[in-house]
């Protein structure tokens, strides 16, 4: 949590700034928190699509090949949330894939979430 808050302050000190995926993939933790799976899922494509485009970005390893095997579905539950709601399997599967990306996103020796 303190590594978390320094981090925070540093970025709105402007003394580093966030990724576009991970900007990308914040929004869609929030759109899952507040209850927005549509949203979350069309976030979640984009932040994917970024974080795949830049693969220094995340830690390397077995997860990042296990991201890349999502792409395809998560991008057929993006455009299924598009049309409608989505069922609450795939809903908790985007939520499976988001931590996915979460560890990625998180600094070697992090516990915090």
């Amino acid at each position: 949590p303190e590594e978390s808050q320094e981090r925070v302050a540093a970025v709105l000190g402007g003394r580093e700034e966030l990724a576009p995926s991970e900007t990308l993939l914040l929004r869609a933790r929030l759109d899952l928190d507040q209850g927005r799976p549509r949203e979350a899922a069309l976030q979640l494509r984009a932040g994917v699509a970024a974080l795949l485009a830049d693969p220094a970005e995340a830690a390397p390893g077995r997860e990042l090949d296990e991201l890349r095997g999502r792409e395809a579905e998560l991008g057929d539950a993006a455009s299924a949330a598009a049309r409608a709601a989505l069922d609450p399997e795939r809903a908790e599967w985007l939520a499976v894939t988001l931590e996915l990306c979460e560890r990625l996103l998180r600094p070697p020796g992090s516990t915090s979430t």
